[in-house]
């Protein structure tokens, strides 16, 4: 979310909630407080729960800390989901709720639209939140890499791939770093898709872009398949028709 020329905050896309797999919801938003919005929660220690900032900046720069070394901002950690919910109706507080046709925010609206909410990030505060009880081993570092990504990164490939993207490389991070990986997923059709699309345009083309500039993972796409044809694929990705926009990531062994 990115505020609108006058200040009032608007939504680019909505918000998504990073998600217990046994849940069914959705996964992780970067959601932005409004504008000149105080964050009023002090950071909790975190516990053996849930990955701790120290370490998610530890595991996020030894994967990627050549490339783009990680701010790490700071971490709530929130005792449950009920927390959660609160804490990210208190931090839509003066906004649309693109969920409910654009009506004021209202308390009780990220429980009943994002039922599986367990972490968000609010980029011009730095602060990741995320749910003690969460079992997404992820949660805490696919927030952290939200508040370090390319600013421009989401606009330009679209939530699915921005969301595949933040979950395939929060993952890598994981593995890179020999950290259990826990029982949760979250955005598993979104990161398959990434992870074929990274083996299309290689991966490291796909982390140069994340952390500074889609115009790379763009450009090398159309190199490979033509021009103009990410901008076929991205509303396929972005109305989840996965059928379709896969067959444009098939790459074409007859150009070689």
């Amino acid at each position: 979310m990115q505020p609108a020329e006058d200040g009032a905050p608007t939504f680019e896309t909505p918000p998504e909630a990073e998600s217990d797999p046994t849940t069914g919801a959705p996964a992780v938003d970067e959601v932005e407080p409004a504008t000149g919005e105080k964050d009023k929660t002090p950071p909790a220690p975190a516990t053996s729960k849930v990955m701790n900032l120290a370490k998610a900046e530890e595991v996020l720069n030894k994967s990627y800390g050549t490339t783009k070394k990680m701010v790490p901002g700071k971490i709530v950690i929130l005792a449950d989901r009920e927390a959660i919910w609160r804490q990210y109706d208190e931090n839509n507080k003066g906004r649309q709720n693109p969920y409910n046709e654009n009506k004021p925010w209202a308390d009780g609206d990220a429980k009943k639209y994002i039922p599986g909410l367990d972490g968000f990030a609010t980029k011009i505060l730095g602060t990741v939140y995320v749910n003690e009880q969460t079992t997404l081993a992820t949660a805490t570092a696919h927030e952290m890499l939200h508040n370090n990504t390319e600013a421009g990164f989401r606009a330009a490939v679209g939530e699915t791939i921005n969301e595949g993207a933040t979950e395939y490389l929060a993952l890598k991070a994981l593995k890179d770093s020999s950290v259990p990986l826990m029982s949760g997923r979250a955005y598993p059709n979104e990161v398959a898709f990434v992870t074929k699309l990274a083996k299309l345009v290689t991966e490291p083309i796909l982390i140069d872009a994340y952390f500074n500039g889609a115009s790379k993972l763009i450009d090398k796409f159309d190199e490979m398949q033509g021009k103009g044809e990410f901008a076929k694929m991205k509303p396929l990705a972005e109305a989840q028709n996965f059928t379709e926009a896969n067959k444009l990531l098939v790459y074409d062994l007859s150009k070689i």
